[in-house]
């Protein structure tokens, strides 16, 4: 298992956060309308690894990627109004599949380059100010466990 946390288990079929299962899905409606509006590329860049390439055509933004997304919300909302649950998951779920013949990339094969490039999760250590000499001081802390202790016990 890897060490940081997966937003999506494949072999579970199940999600942990309910906002990535989400951006999956708009990937997914937005590459299901074509016409090159999103696309994705295997690349390998400096490091030698491979990395993946995510491309936007902003000039099609308005015109096929809000009718897609438009489309997707007009054929899920009849089951949102009708409190049908059952068939809004069915076609939720069919979407957030990451394993299926339906898809056109390999998203199994993207999952483990985006897994092995994840870095952890950036740590926010506040700076504090201290007054000396009549003259403002800034106080910087290292982005660690400890330079976020520190930066809190200085401040109280």
């Amino acid at each position: 298992m890897c060490k940081y946390t997966n937003v999506c288990i494949p072999k579970a079929d199940s999600w942990l956060q309910a906002h990535s299962q989400a951006r999956y899905v708009m990937l997914q409606v937005t590459l299901e309308s074509c016409e090159d509006f999103v696309k994705i590329e295997k690349v390998t860049v400096s490091d030698d690894k491979p990395d993946l390439l995510l491309t936007l055509d902003r000039s099609k933004l308005a015109s096929v990627g809000k009718k897609a997304i438009g489309d997707f919300l007009g054929k899920l909302q009849p089951y949102r109004s009708a409190a049908n649950i059952a068939a809004a998951k069915e076609m939720y779920d069919k979407y957030s599949l990451v394993a299926s013949e339906e898809n056109k990339c390999p998203f199994l094969e993207y999952r483990k380059i985006v897994m092995d490039r994840k870095k952890p999760r950036r740590m926010f250590v506040q700076a504090n100010t201290f007054l000396e000499s009549d003259k403002g001081k800034l106080k910087t802390y290292p982005s660690t466990p400890e330079g976020m202790s520190q930066s809190w016990m200085e401040r109280f």
